[in-house]
């Protein structure tokens, strides 16, 4: 028999006393934090588009170095807040289970709405870092996403990352 856990239970570093437990990430919840987040991923990518073609180039006037170092960091900015209050509370969210040993005002039972409301900042960070840090893909199942080779057939011709032309016989 194999007998797995879907919980994980820490001490808190942030707040000695304090335990918490949460979710581990399975690939159901991947695929559902995928779905609920596709709006706020995609808004993301197009912000660090933006902020690769705000790159500077070689050549460039000072002035326009500084204004695009400007504009890079607003779009850096805006991408953080993006980050901490879309994407890190989702994860809390997802998978947050409990806390034990706080007590905050009359509060001893904290869902993640609660906690994000009530918690010291540092706390919600410790647990929100664990959930990410668990919920990341190890190198196996990574390379598992890798794009095989469906084809070993020669090319003759022009080819490209995506298509080559057949082998002319």
């Amino acid at each position: 028999m194999v007998t797995l856990t879907s919980k994980v239970t820490q001490d808190s570093i942030a707040l000695p006393g304090v335990t918490f437990t949460y979710r581990k990430m399975t690939e159901g919840l991947r695929i559902q934090m995928r779905v609920d987040l596709a709006e706020a991923l995609h808004e993301a990518r197009g912000l660090q588009g933006q902020l690769e073609s705000l790159q500077s180039e070689e050549g460039e006037e000072v002035d326009e170095s500084i204004e695009a170092l400007t504009a890079a960091l607003q779009v850096n900015d805006t991408l953080q807040v993006l980050q901490a209050n879309r994407v890190d509370p989702h994860y809390l969210h997802t998978c947050f289970v409990s806390v034990n040993g706080l007590q905050i005002d009359d509060v001893t039972e904290f869902d993640s709405y609660t906690l994000l409301a009530l918690a010291p900042e540092l706390l919600t960070r410790e647990i929100i870092d664990a959930i990410k840090k668990e919920s990341a893909l190890n190198y196996g199942e990574q390379e598992d996403l890798s794009s095989p080779t469906t084809s070993a057939a020669e090319v003759d011709g022009v080819t490209s990352d995506t298509i080559a032309e057949n082998v002319k016989q």
